[in-house]
């Protein structure tokens, strides 16, 4: 029976016991779900950083494809900027070869051909209209911008001289002008207009 009073005093001990394991075991629960919190905490913090992570890793992609691609269109741009200088060399070439086959009589023609253009286009009417003409019809620029120019010279010239007998019909008095109006009838008159 000693026994059973061993047990017996035992069996308080134990009570007490369970009294404080509901203390110690909500103690551990809160410190195991500070644990998850904190660990939850670390794995959200962790997933943040590797988001972040992977979106600058697709940043820099994408900046090292635009730069691949900015660098290819540069080198396309310039393989087309030196094939086209390189047609634009072998045309010259071209024509520099055509011009040197030629005999110097012709190449003296040429400068004559403009000098002969600019003596008709001052010719009063006839050099009027050939000057509309070539500017107008040739496939040479050259020659066209010559044109065009003189035209602009004979308007220059027209509104020059509108203003200048503007001026000199206010300017002279009654008399001269009387005079200047007569000998320009003797004129046309005499060539029977």
């Amino acid at each position: 029976m000693a026994d059973n009073n061993e047990n017996i005093a035992e069996e308080p001990v134990k009570a007490e016991e369970i009294k404080e394991e509901p203390v110690a075991a909500a103690e551990a629960e809160q410190k195991a779900a500070e644990t998850i919190a904190v660990s939850a905490a670390a794995t959200a913090a962790a997933a943040d950083a590797a988001n972040k992570a992977k979106e600058e890793k697709k940043a820099a992609e994408a900046a090292e494809k635009a730069a691949q691609k900015a660098k290819a269109k540069a080198e396309k741009d310039a393989k087309k900027a030196a094939a086209k200088a390189e047609k634009r060399r072998i045309k010259l070439e071209k024509q520099q070869a055509i011009i040197d086959a030629c005999p110097p009589e012709y190449k003296a023609m040429s400068t004559a051909k403009y000098f002969w253009f600019g003596v008709l286009c001052y010719l009063p009417l006839l050099g009027f209209f050939i000057t509309i003409l070539v500017s107008l019809i040739p496939r040479n620029r050259n020659l066209k911008h010559f044109a065009r120019a003189i035209l602009i010279n004979y308007i220059i010239i027209a509104v020059l001289f509108a203003v200048l007998i503007l001026v000199s019909y206010f300017a002279v008095g009654e008399g001269p002008r009387d005079l200047i109006l007569d000998g320009m009838e003797t004129i046309l008159s005499s060539f029977g207009i």
